[in-house]
Parts: C-alpha cells; sequence; structure tokens
C-alpha cells in the first residue's frame, strides 16, 4: 500500500550504512511530512518536530517548550510531563529548543509504552491546555512573585531562572553574540531560549498566537525509528490527530542572510567576579558563514577541518597561538544547525585589545597552509577521526535513533533529502579520493580567507555586573510596586496565592490512573544483564565482552592508584590530561596527535574512585585509559598505547602550562554551571571517597591548579618529577585489571597483541602505604556573580548504621518526580530538582537554577516527615515502580554497558546483588517506603549542605554557613 492512512510515500531508499531502510511521507490532509527509519532496533524513536523561528529575545519558542507537555486535552494534569516520567518505561523523554525549531522526542523498548506516550505526545503539542489554563504560562514563562503585601515582588518562573543561570557563563553569551553577529537580518538574530530581561515583555497572548500559528502539522516533520508495525502508527496519527487537520500554506519559513562585504566587528561585555583577573579574562570568536546545510559533502569536509584544527593538539592553529601565548585555549567548529553553516574559531583568555592579533594569526595560519599545503599526515589523521565517528556512531547517553534524526533535520528541515547525511559512504569515499590533491586547500580559501561573511566577537569582563543587573531590576520592581493600585496589588497577591495552591493541589487519582496506563506485567523480571568473561593471566584480569552493535573495538586498562600520597592524587588529572599530548622517546606532541588520529578513536585517561560494596568507607581509585580502534588496527593501537604509558616526557613547560590552562578553562565552565561541582563538595564534606573524587574533578582540583599555575616557574621541576614518578609507579603489569569489547571473530588476533602489551609493563613490587585524606570544611557557601543558586543537602547513609533497600530507588523515583518537582520547581521556580541515591550510601537533594536558597534547605529537611506520612493507591505506587525499573533498564551503548558491567565487577557488586535490587523495587509497599523516613531523617538531621550561587542571598544568611568564600578571588571566612 503507497498511500496508507492519509500518508502518501514518497521516497523509499535502503539506507546501508545503518543497516537500515528509510520511508519518507507525506499526511495529504493535513500537510504534516513524516520519516520512518526501520531497522532492528527495539528501542523506539519517534520525534515531532516543529519549524519555530524567534521574532524577538524572550524565549516564546522555549517558553511554548516548557508549557505544552504540562497538561493536554486528554491529559488535564497540573504537569503530565512528571506524571509520564513517573509511570512510563520510557528510555528517553524531552523537549528541546534549536534557533530554528522545538523538538519533541521519546522513546522507549516497550509498544505499549510507545504508543501511550506517542498518544500523549501529539496531543500536548496540538491541543494543550495553555488556552484554558492561564497559570501554566505564569510558571513556566515568568510572572510576578508577590506573597505577602509587606514583602516585595519579585520576578519569577522556570525558563527566567533557567536564563538567569546562562548569565553566569560567559561560553554561552560568547555563542549568542556571535550567532546575532553573522545573522543580524534574520530570525536568528534573537535567542530562540530567551534572554532574561526580555523574558519579562513576552505577553500570554503573544504566547497563545504563537502557538496557533507554528503549533500545526503543516509546520511538522516527524520523525520515527526502529522495529515497529509503520502501518498501525500511521493509521493512529491520522485517526487520532492530522485527520482533524486541514492543510495549510507554508507556515514558516527562514532568512537567507546576505553575504557581508567587511568584517563586522561586535563587543560585550560578561560577569567577573574579581578585578585581579581581569586583566587575561577576554573571549573572542571569529565567526563564518560557510554556506548551506544541505549539502552532505560540504557537512564531512567542514567536519574534517574542524577535527584537524580543534580535536587534534597537532593542530596547527592551537600551535601558534599558544606558542604566541595569544589565548590559553581554543576551540569551536562546524555547526550545521542553521540554514546556513556556521563555523567558528573561539578563543578565552586574551588581552583585551588582541582582537585583531587573534584574527590575523589565525588568518595568516590559514593562508600558510594554503599557501605550502596541509601536512597530508595531519589531513589524513582527521579524516580517520571523521571516518571513525560516522562509523561508531556513538550517541552518548542518548537512543540511537535521535542521533540520527538529528541528521536528518540538518537537512530536511532546510528543504534537503532527509537522508541525504545518512547515506555517507559516497561522500566519504570521495573525500579520501581528493586527500591528496589540493581540494582542502581551496575550501580553507574560500570558506576563510575569501570568505567575507565574517564577524569578530569581544567579550570583555566588567565586575560588579550581576550586582548592578539585580539592584537594576530590584529598583524597576520596586517602581511597579508603587505604581500598582490597592486592588492590583490585591489581584497580584490572589494570583500568587491560587498559582502556589495549584501547584501544591494533587491530581485526582481518577484521572491520573487511566493515563498512560501500563501493567505490572510490562516489566521483565530480570534485568538484562550481559556479564563478560574474565580471563586470569599471572598479574592480572582480563574482562572479555561481545560486541553486536558496531565494529569499534573498546580496550580499558584500569590501573590501580592505591599506595600514592593525596597530594599526589591531586596530580592524577593532570597526568591523564598530558598522557597523549606531549612528546613520547619515538615522537613529538604532533607527530603523536597524528599517529593516535590515524590508528585509533582515540585515547582517553581519567581517574575514577570506584566504591566498596563491602566496605560503606573504602574505595578503590584507578587510572582508566580507554582506547578505540578498528579491529585492522588492534596491533598499531597496542604500540601507541605502550609508547605513551611508558615513555612519554614531560619536559615542555610552554605546552605543559597551556594544558593547565585548558583544564583550568573547563572547570571554571563546570563551576558556573554547577550540578555537577556542588554534590561532589558536597559529598566531600562527609565522604573519604567523596573528598578523593572532589580532588580529582571539583573545586579543590580548581583551587590546587590556580595555584600550580600561578607559581608554575617555580613548581615546574617539582611537577615534572613528581609526573615520572607517578608514571613509573602507576603503570605496571600487577596494577593492571583490563577490558577487550570487541566481535567474536576479533578475540584471538586481541589476545596475541594484549599478551605482547602486557609483557612489557613492569612490576611494581612497591607495598601501598595508608592514604590520609584532607577534607574541605563543611557547609560552604560559595558565590560567584550569579544571580542564581545550585543547593545541595545530603549525607551517607551507610556511615550512620543504615543497609541499602531497593526501594530507595522507589523512593528517590518519588521525590524527584513528585514531591520535590512540585515544591522545589514548580513552587519555587528552580530550572530543575533531583533526589541522588546509590546502593554504597550517599544520599542528596539538589536543586539547579534555583531563586531561594534557605526554603529550599527547608524543604529538603522535610522530606523525612514527607516519606513518614505517605499515602498512595497501590495503582499510584505502581507507576512510580515502573518508573524507576525504567530508570534502570536504559539502554547502553556497547561502550556504555562495557563500563557499567566492569565498575560493577570492580565495586564487588554481584549479580545476585543486583537482581535481589530489582525484586526489592518490584515488591516495595507504601509502609516499606515509610519505614525509610527515619533513615532520611537521619541523613538530613547531619545538616550538611552545600550552596553555590548569589552573592547577595549568600552573604545575607551567612550565618547558616561555616565558611562562604567567593569562587573565583579571595577566600573570606566567616
Amino acid at each position: 500500500m503507497t498511500n496508507p492512512h492519509g500518508f502518501k510515500l514518497f521516497l523509499e531508499t535502503d539506507l546501508v550504512e545503518i543497516k537500515s531502510r528509510g520511508y519518507l511521507y507525506g499526511h495529504e490532509r493535513s500537510g504534516a511530512r513524516l520519516v520512518y527509519i526501520q531497522n532492528s532496533d527495539d528501542n523506539k524513536v519517534f520525534v515531532i518536530t516543529l519549524r519555530t523561528p524567534a521574532f524577538d529575545d524572550t524565549g516564546l519558542a522555549h517558553i511554548l517548550e516548557h508549557s505544552v507537555l504540562g497538561g493536554s486535552r486528554k491529559y488535564p494534569l497540573r504537569d503530565a510531563f512528571s506524571e509520564a516520567l513517573t509511570g512510563s518505561l520510557q528510555t528517553y523523554l524531552n523537549a528541546i529548543t534549536y534557533p530554528d525549531k522545538t523538538m519533541y522526542p521519546l522513546a522507549s523498548r516497550n509498544m505499549t509504552d510507545f504508543y501511550n506516550l506517542v498518544d500523549y505526545y501529539c496531543d500536548a503539542v496540538f491541543f494543550p491546555r495553555i488556552y484554558e489554563d492561564p497559570f501554566i504560562f505564569l510558571q513556566e514563562g515568568w510572572r510576578y512573585h508577590y506573597p505577602s503585601k509587606r514583602g516585595p515582588i519579585r520576578y519569577n518562573g522556570v525558563v527566567y531562572n533557567e536564563n538567569l543561570s546562562f548569565q553566569a557563563i560567559p561560553e554561552h553569551i560568547l555563542w549568542s553574540e556571535s550567532v546575532q553577529a553573522i545573522f543580524p537580518d534574520t530570525h536568528y538574530r534573537f535567542d530562540a531560549g530567551g534572554r532574561a530581561e526580555r523574558i519579562i515583555d513576552l505577553t500570554r497572548t503573544a504566547f497563545l498566537d504563537y502557538h496557533r500559528n507554528y503549533y500545526h502539522p503543516s509546520n511538522a516533520y516527524f520523525f520515527v525509528w526502529g522495529d515497529l508495525a509503520i502501518d498501525e502508527l500511521l493509521e493512529r496519527l491520522d485517526r487520532d490527530y492530522l485527520g482533524q487537520f486541514q492543510k495549510k500554506s507554508e507556515i514558516s519559513s527562514l532568512e537567507v542572510q546576505n553575504s557581508f562585504s567587511e568584517l563586522v566587528i561586535k563587543r560585550n561585555v560578561y560577569a567577573l567576579d574579581d578585578r585581579k583577573r581581569a586583566g587575561r579574562q577576554t573571549l573572542m570568536g571569529l565567526n563564518f558563514v560557510t554556506g548551506f546545510t544541505v549539502d552532505p559533502e560540504q557537512r564531512l569536509a567542514q567536519g574534517t577541518l574542524e577535527n584537524m584544527f580543534f580535536t587534534s593538539e597537532a593542530s596547527p592553529l592551537k600551535k601558534v597561538l599558544y606558542e604566541r601565548d595569544i589565548c590559553h585555549d581554543l576551540w569551536g567548529g562546524y555547526d550545521p544547525n542553521y540554514l546556513q553553516s556556521v563555523f567558528c574559531f573561539f578563543g578565552s583568555q586574551l588581552r583585551q585589545n588582541w582582537h585583531l592579533k587573534f584574527r590575523r594569526t589565525i588568518l595568516e595560519t590559514l593562508t600558510e597552509l594554503v599557501k605550502n599545503g596541509i601536512d597530508r599526515a595531519q589531513l589524513e589523521a582527521a579524516l580517520h577521526t571523521t571516518e571513525f565517528e560516522l562509523r561508531e556512531s556513538d550517541p552518548g547517553h542518548d537512543p540511537q535513533g535521535l542521533f540520527y534524526a538529528d541528521l536528518c533535520y540538518q537537512s530536511w528541515l532546510y528543504g534537503g533529502n532527509p537522508f541525504g547525511h545518512l547515506a555517507f559512504e559516497p561522500c566519504l569515499t570521495a573525500l579520501w579520493r581528493k586527500k591528496d590533491s589540493d581540494y582542502f586547500e581551496r575550501l580553507i580559501r574560500r570558506l576563510f580567507l575569501e570568505n567575507t561573511h565574517t564577524a569578530l566577537v569581544v567579550l570583555t569582563p566588567q565586575p560588579g555586573l550581576v550586582e548592578q543587573e539585580r539592584r537594576k531590576t530590584c529598583r524597576s520592581l520596586a517602581q511597579y510596586k508603587r505604581r500598582l493600585s490597592e486592588h492590583a496589588k490585591n489581584e497580584l497577591l490572589e494570583q500568587t496565592k491560587t498559582l502556589l495552591e495549584r501547584q501544591t493541589t494533587p491530581d485526582p487519582p481518577e484521572i491520573i490512573q487511566d493515563l498512560f496506563h501500563l501493567p505490572m506485567t510490562s516489566i521483565k523480571p530480570s534485568p538484562d544483564l550481559q556479564i563478560p568473561q574474565i580471563a586470569f593471566a599471572a598479574d592480572n584480569r582480563l574482562f572479555i565482552h561481545r560486541n553486536d552493535q558496531n565494529e569499534v573495538v573498546y580496550f580499558h586498562c584500569y590501573f590501580k592508584a592505591d599506595g600514592l600520597t593525596f597530594e599526589e592524587l591531586c596530580y592524577l588529572p593532570i597526568l591523564a590530561e598530558l598522557l597523549t599530548d606531549v612528546r613520547t622517546e619515538q615522537h613529538t606532541f604532533s607527530s603523536l596527535a597524528t599517529q593516535l588520529q590515524i590508528y585509533t578513536g582515540g585515547i582517553s585517561v581519567r581517574p575514577i574512585v570506584l566504591p566498596l560494596e563491602h566496605d560503606h568507607s573504602g574505595s578503590q581509585i584507578y587510572l582508566l585509559v580507554l582506547a578505540r580502534t578498528l579491529p585492522h588496527n588492534i596491533n598499531p593501537m597496542f604500540e601507541l598505547l605502550g609508547e605513551v604509558l611508558l615513555t612519554s616526557k614531560y619536559d615542555d613547560a610552554i605546552r605543559i602550562r597551556h594544558l593547565i590552562r585548558s583544564i583550568l578553562a573547563e572547570l571554571e565552565t563546570a563551576i558556573r554551571t554547577g550540578y555537577e561541582v556542588v554534590p561532589l563538595r558536597l559529598i566531600s564534606y562527609f565522604s573519604d571517597r567523596g573528598a578523593i573524587k572532589e580532588s580529582l574533578n571539583g573545586l579543590s582540583l580548581y583551587y590546587f591548579l590556580r595555584e600550580l599555575e600561578s607559581q608554575f616557574e617555580r613548581k615546574f621541576d617539582e611537577l615534572r618529577l613528581t609526573l615520572e614518578r607517578l608514571q613509573r609507579k602507576l603503570f605496571t603489569r600487577n596494577r593492571l585489571t583490563a577490558s577487550i569489547s570487541c566481535q567474536e571473530p576479533e578475540f584471538a588476533g586481541f589476545q596475541q597483541a594484549y599478551s605482547l602489551f602486557a609483557e612489557q609493563l613492569p612490576v611494581d613490587q612497591a607495598k601501598p602505604a595508608p592514604l590520609i585524606i584532607t577534607r574541605p570544611l563543611a557547609n560552604e557557601g560559595l558565590m560567584f556573580e550569579s544571580l542564581i543558586n545550585f543547593v545541595a543537602r545530603g549525607y551517607n547513609f551507610r556511615q550512620l548504621g543504615y543497609e541499602y533497600h531497593g526501594v530507595m530507588q522507589v523512593i528517590k523515583n518519588y521525590l524527584s518526580l513528585d514531591y520535590l518537582y512540585y515544591a522545589i520547581r514548580s513552587k519555587g521556580g528552580a530550572y530543575n530538582v533531583s533526589f541522588m541515591l546509590d546502593r554504597f550510601g550517599t544520599m542528596l537533594a539538589l536543586s539547579i537554577s534555583d531563586p531561594r536558597i534557605v526554603k529550599t534547605l527547608k524543604t529538603f529537611g522535610s522530606i523525612g516527615p514527607v516519606i513518614r506520612g505517605l499515602s498512595l493507591t497501590q495503582s499510584r505506587l505502581n507507576r512510580f515502580i515502573i518508573g524507576t525499573i525504567a530508570s534502570l533498564d536504559l539502554p547502553m551503548t556497547v561502550l556504555q554497558r562495557t563500563e557499567y558491567e566492569n565498575e560493577h565487577i570492580l565495586c564487588g557488586v554481584s549479580m545476585e546483588q543486583r537482581q535481589l535490587e530489582r525484586e526489592q523495587v518490584l515488591s516495595a509497599t507504601v509502609p516499606v517506603i515509610r519505614a525509610h523516613a527515619e533513615l532520611i531523617d537521619a541523613v538530613m538531621k547531619q545538616n550538611a549542605f552545600c550552596v553555590l550561587g548569589n552573592k547577595k542571598q549568600i552573604i545575607s544568611h551567612r550565618q547558616i554557613f561555616s565558611t562562604i568564600q567567593n569562587v573565583f578571588g579571595k577566600t573570606a571566612r566567616r
């Protein structure tokens, strides 16, 4: 049947590269478009994407993205999205705002669940409750928050507060300013995510009008992926949704930006915490518009240039910029998520007036590449990286189908073939054939040297900017309050009261019961386990995993790092960063980087800290070395790995200082982002394991590296000797536990190469010394230039004498998606909130982009009584059980599964314990949940917390903190 259920089939094609078959449909009545990619993947993906251009900086598209999922015609709940997360077997459920589109993706491995979620998303997108319920806009967008006549009026709202956190991240501001600079006459000049100072200009009328205009099937691009009966899905879509609409003429369009005749220079400022640091804190972006996104070969070619310029430490640009000390870090690349593609060069830690020097150095270096020719080994290495990425197609934590949906939209949304970027083999072959011609030199000349469509963005620091903005907002709100009549104030008080009541009033159980219904029989009684085979050698263990998903070989080396002093541990992240980025006995760092790109998909190194099941206070530290390659390169991969581990040299002071500065820049961004740093800092107060992890990847590492960099000349010899000592001590055969993941025919060749590799490693005879842990002070207020906060509170329950039980995972699901979700996110306006715990004792609550501190800490402290008084029907409890199992059964990539199983073995968690955990989740009852209130009370009564964020709020609540400090400035203790 070529026209099933109102859909006309326009194109059918084999997609050999991804072992799939593609179908392109159009729904004749409504004008909707649909791509189906058929394959054997049981993790089915469904995406509704709408083209949503921005017309101002109010974040309208972003606020709609949050709002439509909050409740709909068939799902009249106070927050349907939370309910969908709570009680489904979803493997992915999200909504994402891009510069010109809004995506609503979902995924599930259970067919009933998949259709439940498809129904919810379609109903939410096309028939949301935003028209009937004005409070959805007030909650998700912005509102005047006025709970008391005696108090001030404040702005609040989830998206508003999310955007306040973005203002603290200079890299986000730089990117936003760069897009605005190169697209000044198109929709792209506006920030689709919104800017906080403009979000408050958005009216509900404009909000609703935008939905009426753009949320129509004629403006929709549906994407479907996986193993399913497409005929049934098409029938449901036509019958329940698309058949109710009439096709409209083109709803949305994207303008082409006319090329510039000359360079545009744009300046702006960002907030800096410390005036003393302002000297070399300028960020710059040299940006080019490089053509149209729909061209598959251009996409791969520009991606290859990105790999050569940024992925490789052999980059000719990095070499020149770092040697001349123009910038401390260089990043950027090719972005195809626009009608016209963008290529950017970003530099950080420049001097304020060096913007022309930054641009001139880049263009001079590119000119030399064109004139003298690109180093063919570097070009070949970049092409290898491009090919490896295509063949591995690692989506990270996203479903595989969503990875390919993004590729489809990068062409389809702009009028191109939706399958153009998926059938990559012809383009890749063409680029390999052009490798030895002047194709890439001509490409550089066209894209950068002869391209006048370019903009240089300069972002300079301005100390005190956040406080200026805060005062400005407070003055404006105070004036607004003075202008209000008593009647208007009472109306605002009533609106605030009504919204708070709405946010704290549960939905009727009879409504929830029939929505997203999934029987408990849908749950598998046992987890999907892929336990590796374990082989033993004289000095080490080898975990063998079978990989049936792709051709990539993954090799993990876990080197035990016991016997190190705490100070030596602080050097582990530096060693991890430098190992593949310095010279060896056989190679310069540049030639080594090239060889690694040619023969591997990269060698990455990171320290990890794993807990021990049998010892709640103990841990094991490893330096994890991961190498990826294709089967025919196993032998050269091992040769390079042995060379790196045993012969790396740490005598290039200039290069090592640049790498340390690069780590510092990444850490500073992570600190400003907040959600990873704060839990780490909190756990370090009460746990040796936490203190170790924090020193390897948190604020303590940032302080250590900042001091090292500031005294680099004096401390370099000590640094070099320490790294050499760690290298000799760690990379030994008896410290090694290894892991291989590959296809079965490759096992024999791998084992032979592995034996040769292991034999060259020395044996360490030293006896480990006890590790003395240094912990930071507890209950810190960590201040930086931010208008928003990150708040965490918790402790380790096993240290308090309690044991882990699987029902805690159900409690986690309930608190994250129900009690804390409504109390902190909906009622308080935080962007997000989560309750975290693990079987090894860590338990904490975390709020992200939160306008409050003390109220949030009090809410966290009330969790025990809430659990003690919990009342749930069996059907409601079943929903939380189902959602918990979904979080435990997330599908994994080969790499994720390999590391997941390895770590369970290294931690000492048996298959029987994992099965017991699942059985405890499935047999959860309300009395068993309530019985854990005492444990949660004990955790929260330790009163251990950490707050990162707004200086004014932290100082005003200084009495609750043990210590207060400016994160990026001088420490101030109470």
